[in-house]
């Protein structure tokens, strides 16, 4: 099953639930992994869930991904523990909560050409250095072309050997198209 993993800061959570509003429910699991002060994540995920009519969930507890959209708990980042499964985990690591790199780093370990990942507009570089490890295990990345910053999406162009520079309305496309893959 493809794993859709959606990542990105300043300027992104809009685009963020754009790319899942897709007049259907998703197939297909989704995580989005934006930088966010952890008293807002509640209002996110209930956001999301207004505007797109979609499944989302705060994962607190060990969590199987399966259809819809995961958020990891307010101040905390997602770490894969299998390919199939996730958590929120306090890093203190991180200046940045949650954190892209918390995740990358936990997800090398599962990643396959199943997994694709969206990186949003945004500040820094959190990620980036997982780059070549997640490509080297057939991870599928596309960067937004149209970012309102492009700090985050040009630090992943300098790391990255193999991607796909793509308007946000042409990434929605892919997601459309991969959600309809999978019924």
């Amino acid at each position: 099953m493809n794993k859709i993993i959606i990542v990105g800061s300043a300027g992104s959570p809009n685009n963020a639930v754009e790319l899942v509003n897709i007049n259907k429910k998703l197939n297909v699991p989704v995580i989005i992994n934006i930088h966010f002060t952890g008293k807002f994540m509640e209002s996110f995920a209930e956001h999301i869930r207004n505007t797109t009519h979609q499944n989302v969930m705060i994962v607190n507890n060990i969590t199987e991904l399966s259809q819809g959209i995961f958020l990891p708990d307010g101040g905390k980042s997602l770490i894969f523990i299998s390919k199939d499964k996730v958590k929120s985990v306090e890093d203190k690591s991180t200046i940045t909560h949650p954190s892209i790199n918390t995740l990358f780093r936990s997800l090398i370990k599962y990643a396959s050409s199943n997994f694709l990942i969206f990186v949003l507009s945004g500040l820094g570089n959190d990620g980036q250095q997982y780059i070549e490890q997640l490509q080297n295990k057939n991870v599928k990345f596309f960067i937004q072309k149209d970012a309102n910053f492009n700090y985050l999406p040009n630090s992943y162009i300098r790391k990255n050997k193999n991607f796909t520079l793509l308007t946000l309305e042409k990434m929605k496309n892919i997601i459309v198209s991969l959600n309809n893959e999978k019924k």
